[in-house]
């Protein structure tokens, strides 16, 4: 018995924080259960999903909550949780319908209340709400997700995530093969995306995080699974992004478009993969298109080699704007049919180094308004272009690197037919330059620039 007793000793002064151990006359001694605290375990093991409301945020006490109706079955064996309002009462529900609950002013909490919802719940879907302005915060990620969260919290505009906890997402698995996470996290005020996030499996992630300005730090890196990411990141505040394995994506749209001025100042790089090119694969996705512009000064490679064809698409206003960027680094264009506008009012660009350009038919105001470009230092070939107009507007080229791309011109681009017109802003040419726009003009090319140089 006594040996008993020390073995129950040692496991309850293991784990209590406070012990009170009494001599009892003709027992030996025993021990009570006053007084004893037992740990606290982690929030995200004993504690559900917490998500914290004010319902005073808009015109009624009532709080609904809205699970998500696409995807999953509306069944006990999908859907089978229990809320806990906040308020001292509590229900279980088992099928995927809004739940609405009604708070009363007179509760000592009242507007504030922590909501934790346990058990089956795949997840939610906040689009349309009346209540998006009522969520403030995500508590506790704590229970096991599913694999589809478009417009999960849509527009909830007040909502932090405090959570400290790893989101279980893509634990259950839905009825659909799209794994979607568009619009999911769109205008709310997430702060953070730390590498312990897993992503990797998400598929259409279009609008996932726009215009969330209060999103500072990024961290995840295996997006391998998503096919589209227009407008992803419109509108953050992210300034240093790390190389991003998009293996399977072909839609950059606008994904990290800025209409105003843009955050970013170092882009470590994306990672494609064998995928087929769209029409609008790489249009406007760094672009700052309005006030003080861009603040990128760093971009990594990007290998395009991995995209199949076909050629034809352009690869329209991609960096435009981005006024702080230096250089630009080695880069094959070959899977591209069209540069338009693609460098676009980089005004501090001193250098292109761009290469393989052999495929580019259209050329239209690819480099027009920087100011500050000197040299092509990949020395580019336009072998296939037949429309150059206003290419060089507003640069003036150092008369060798001027001369040079006349010359390629010259000896490799045997066009007669289409628009013919490159135009070489301010760039002055010499007597050999001279002789490769008379080449040139005779093949119907109109060629302008700031004319010889003395």
């Amino acid at each position: 018995m006594k040996a008993f007793l020390l073995i129950l000793a040692v496991l309850i002064s293991t784990n209590a924080r406070a012990l009170d151990i009494k001599n009892v006359p003709g027992n030996g001694n025993l021990l009570t259960a006053q007084n004893v605290v037992w740990p606290t375990m982690p929030t995200d093991e004993v504690r559900g999903f917490l998500m914290t409301i004010d319902v005073s945020n808009t015109g009624d006490d009532e709080f609904e909550i809205r699970p998500q109706t696409v995807s999953y079955n509306n069944d006990v064996a999908t859907w089978d949780y229990n809320v806990d309002w906040g308020d001292g009462s509590a229900d279980d529900f088992t099928l995927n319908t809004t739940r609405n609950h009604a708070y009363s002013p007179a509760h000592p909490s009242y507007p504030v209340f922590q909501i934790e919802i346990s058990g089956k719940f795949p997840g939610f879907r906040y689009y349309g709400s009346a209540d998006v302005g009522k969520i403030e915060s995500i508590d506790n990620w704590g229970i096991d997700f599913g694999d589809y969260h478009a417009r999960a919290w849509y527009g909830c505009l007040n909502m932090q995530v405090l959570a400290t906890d790893v989101p279980k997402w893509n634990a259950v698995q839905g009825n659909s093969l799209a794994k979607d996470i568009y619009f999911m996290f769109y205008q709310t005020k997430i702060s953070s995306v730390p590498s312990t996030w897993d992503l990797s499996w998400a598929n259409n992630m279009a609008n996932s995080f726009a215009v969330c300005s209060s999103l500072t730090d990024w961290g995840v890196t295996d997006l391998s699974s998503a096919t589209t990411m227009q407008n992803a990141f419109v509108g953050v505040s992210v300034v240093d992004w790390p190389l991003l394995d998009v293996s399977s994506c072909n839609n950059f749209n606008r994904t990290w478009f800025s209409g105003g001025a843009s955050p970013i100042e170092t882009f470590a790089g994306l990672t494609l993969g064998a995928v087929f090119p769209t029409s609008q694969m790489f249009s406007e996705t760094w672009s700052a298109q309005s006030g003080a512009r861009g603040s990128m000064t760093s971009v990594g490679i990007i290998d395009f080699s991995p995209l199949l064809s076909p050629l034809v698409f352009p690869m329209q206003q991609t960096w435009f704007g981005q006024d702080d960027l230096l250089a630009f680094p080695a880069m094959d264009f070959s899977k591209w049919g069209a540069l338009l506008r693609t460098w676009e009012n980089c005004n501090s660009m001193t250098d292109w180094a761009g290469t393989d350009v052999e495929n580019v038919v259209i050329s239209r105001r690819t480099f027009l308004g920087c100011s500050s470009l000197k040299t092509l230092s990949g020395n580019p070939v336009f072998t296939k272009a037949t429309d150059m107009n206003q290419f060089l507007d507003g640069v003036t080229l150092n008369t060798a690197d001027w001369d040079l791309l006349l010359s390629n011109m010259a000896t490799y681009n045997l066009e007669t037919s289409g628009a013919l017109i490159l135009s070489g802003g301010s760039s002055l040419h010499s007597a050999a330059g001279a002789t490769s726009i008379s080449t040139l003009q005779g093949r119907g090319w109109t060629i302008t620039d700031g004319g010889l140089a003395p």
